[in-house]
């Protein structure tokens, strides 16, 4: 038969770097947001400014809304993982318990 195992604290001590990983992600996002908002509409608003806003600002969105989806990635890849540690751990957990019930006490022939 097939042993199957999972270290759960091995997997339990990556989500710190995981939950640390958002964070940066979320402050790169709200740094650079901040920057672009403190620059303004610097381009101007001549044939050649128009031009260049309609060029950037939908790929402003695009990258900004990438951030986003990335740190919610980051955060579902968290809750996920621990929630699957939290499963893993209370398996465990309700098997020993039933290995135990299972024992036969030394000595005793197991008979009613």
């Amino acid at each position: 038969m097939a042993e199957l195992s999972v270290d759960t604290v091995k997997i339990g001590a990556a989500l710190p770097h995981v939950e640390t990983l958002s964070h940066q992600v979320a402050a790169l996002h709200d740094q650079l947001t901040g920057e672009l908002q403190a620059l303004g509409t610097c381009w101007g608003g001549d044939a050649t400014g128009k031009a260049f806003a309609a060029q950037y600002l939908p790929s402003v969105e695009k990258e900004l809304g990438g951030l986003t989806d990335a740190v919610a990635g980051l955060r579902n890849m968290h809750d996920g993982v621990q929630t699957m540690v939290d499963g893993f751990a209370a398996t465990e957990a309700a098997s020993s318990q039933t290995a135990r019930g299972l024992m036969v006490p030394r000595g005793s022939s197991g008979a009613p």
